[in-house]
């Protein structure tokens, strides 16, 4: 088997593929830099969306928490307005209550002394 010789054609021709393989790798990598970049700028439009969508969301989330609050406190403030009113009544009513039964035992005790009177008068 007889070894070839390298002429400096067959070398310039070797190099010569050798530039357009490396050319065509180039240009494909720098394709696809390009490729990533508009994706990658695609992509940070998109977030940056999403994340304005995302503040929108927490804000108007917020605004509901706030008037539920405000709802819950009004609620709240009625109930106790409410519950004051019933306790005043129901105070009326013990008052009411009491005087009526201080009014019974009264009439009771002078009724037992009245009887008692009666007693010690026919003795």
């Amino acid at each position: 088997m007889e070894r070839t010789k390298w002429t400096d054609e067959m070398l310039d021709q070797r190099f010569a593929a050798m530039d357009e393989k490396f050319e065509l790798l180039f240009n494909e990598i720098r394709l696809l830099r390009e490729e990533m970049r508009a994706g990658f700028a695609l992509l940070r439009d998109e977030m940056a969306a999403l994340r304005n969508d995302v503040r929108e969301d927490i804000a108007s989330l917020r605004n509901d928490l706030a008037g539920l609050r405000d709802d819950a406190r009004e609620d709240m403030v009625a109930l106790r307005t409410e519950l004051v009113g019933q306790i005043a009544a129901d105070r009326a009513q013990v008052v009411a209550l009491h005087r009526q039964m201080t009014t019974i035992l009264t009439a009771a005790l002078v009724a037992v002394i009245g009887l008692l009177g009666v007693l010690v008068a026919k003795l």
